[in-house]
């Protein structure tokens, strides 16, 4: 299981969470949750990933879906 922002939040969802948000008094994030699994990668492979990952801010994830 993976978790990610959520991204395509309908209108009226969107509203309800910022209701919320006025309710309780903080900010709120929504997340996604994909099914996968990890990828089986050689060392090679995981070293490519790392070094793009270097410098970007970013975080790779190889997967295999389900």
């Amino acid at each position: 299981m993976f978790t990610s922002l959520a991204k395509n939040i309908d209108t009226k969802t969107l509203d309800e969470i910022h209701t919320l948000e006025n309710e309780i008094g903080c900010p709120l994030l929504a997340f996604t949750f994909y099914d996968v699994e990890p990828a089986p990668l050689d060392e090679k492979s995981l070293e490519k990933i790392k070094r793009f990952e270097e410098g970007r801010c970013i975080c790779l994830l190889a997967v295999t879906p389900r």
